[in-house]
C-alpha cells in the first residue's frame, strides 16, 4: 500500500526526471510510491512518461511578470491536491537520492522518531537562503502532524511572511552587543538568510516551533579554505560559514568509495552519516540553458554517472577512508 506521494515539479525537464523516475523505482518497491509530475511547461509529459505509479498532470502557465519561484510554487500547489497518501516529498527534478530502499528507512525513522518535517537545506554556499532547516529540494512532510491542505511553499515575495513562535530568551546585553554588530556589518546582516526563495513561507511558519520535531539531512562542503579562519570570530548571523555543530561535512561520497558529485559543482548530502543523494541545480547553468546541450549534459555526465551509482549498489557503502 502506498504511504509516500513525490510531487515533482518540471520545467523542461523531462530527461531529468525520467531517470529519477527510473532511480526510484530502481532503488524501492514502486507499489511503496505514488509519483506526480507536475509539467509547468507544457511539454506533454504524460506521453513521455510512463510508469505505472506515475501520474502526469498539467501544472501553471507562467505570467508575464512572475518569478520562477512563484511559478515553482504554483505547481507545487497544483500536485498537493493528489496527495492522498500519509507522507509527502516535495523533489526537484535534478535532487537524485541514491539509498537503497530508502523510502522504507525514510518512512520507519519518521515515525520512530515522530518527526513532522525532514529536509535537505539550501547548501551552506548559498549563505543567502535560511539556514537550519530544509528547503523544498527534498523536503518530507507528514500529513499526520501537518494537514497537506495547511503546507503553504509560496516564496513570500509578495506577502507578508512572520515568524510564527518565539525566538530564545537573550539577555539585554546580548541583544545590544549584536544591535551594534549589525550596524558595523550591514552589508552581512542585510543578506545572510534573508532571501526569499520557494518554501520561504513553510520556513517562516514553522522554523521555531516547539510543537513539531524537525530534522535535516547533511550538506558536503569542502571548499572553505581560508575562509572558515576569516569568520571565526564573527556571530553565526554574521557569519558566512554556518557555525552550528555538524550542520555540514567536509566528508563525502568519495571518501565512501563513491563517485565525486563535486567534480561536476554538484551538491552532496549525507543522512545517518552515508550517502544520501546529490542536487544538480542546473549546474552550469548558462550552459543548460539550451535545450540540445542540456540533452547531451544529462546523455554523457549524468547518465554514466548514475549507472557507476547503481553498480556500486551491488555492494554496501563502505566505512569512510580514514
Amino acid at each position: 500500500m502506498e504511504e509516500l506521494t513525490i510531487v515533482i515539479v518540471s520545467y523542461q525537464s523531462c530527461d531529468f526526471i525520467l531517470q529519477n523516475i527510473r532511480l526510484i523505482n530502481h532503488l524501492n518497491c514502486s507499489r511503496s510510491v505514488k509519483i506526480v509530475v507536475v509539467d509547468n511547461a507544457n511539454e506533454s509529459l504524460g506521453d513521455k512518461i510512463e510508469f505505472p505509479n506515475t501520474i502526469t498532470i498539467n501544472g501553471a502557465t507562467r505570467r508575464g511578470d512572475e518569478t520562477a519561484s512563484d511559478h515553482h510554487y504554483r505547481g507545487i500547489e497544483t500536485g498537493l491536491s493528489y496527495v492522498d497518501t500519509r507522507f509527502l516529498l516535495v523533489l526537484d527534478p535534478d535532487f537524485y537520492v541514491i539509498r537503497k530502499k530508502w523510502i522504507q528507512d525514510i518512512l520507519g525513522f519518521m515515525k520512530q522518531r515522530d518527526l513532522a518535517i525532514l529536509g535537505a537545506p539550501w547548501h551552506p554556499q548559498h549563505f543567502v537562503k535560511w539556514r537550519y532547516f530544509p528547503c523544498s529540494h527534498c523536503l518530507f512532510i507528514d500529513g499526520k502532524k501537518i494537514p497537506i491542505s495547511e503546507v503553504d511553499l509560496s516564496p513570500g515575495f509578495n506577502q507578508s511572511c512572520e515568524f510564527r513562535g518565539q525566538p530564545a530568551p537573550r539577555k539585554m546585553a546580548t541583544r545590544a552587543y549584536e544591535g551594534i554588530l549589525r550596524r558595523i556589518f550591514r552589508k552581512r546582516a542585510a543578506s545572510i538568510g534573508h532571501s526569499c526563495d520557494t518554501g520561504y513561507a513553510f520556513f517562516r511558519k514553522y522554523c521555531r516551533s516547539t510543537e513539531y520535531q524537525i530534522d535535516l539531512f547533511q550538506p558536503v562542503w569542502r571548499r572553505i579554505g581560508m575562509k572558515r579562519l576569516c569568520e571565526f570570530l564573527l556571530p553565526d548571523f554574521l557569519s558566512y560559514i554556518p557555525k552550528r555543530p555538524n550542520y555540514f561535512s567536509d566528508r563525502g561520497m568519495e571518501e565512501f568509495g563513491l563517485p565525486n558529485c563535486e567534480q561536476h559543482y554538484w551538491e552532496e548530502f549525507l543522512w545517518k552519516n552515508k550517502p544520501w543523494g546529490f542536487h544538480i541545480r542546473c549546474y552550469p547553468k548558462k550552459y543548460l540553458h539550451d535545450k540540445n546541450k542540456k540533452t547531451e549534459y544529462f546523455r554523457t555526465i549524468l547518465k554514466p554517472f548514475l549507472n557507476n551509482i547503481i553498480e556500486f549498489h551491488n555492494k554496501e557503502f563502505r566505512e569512510p577512508l580514514g
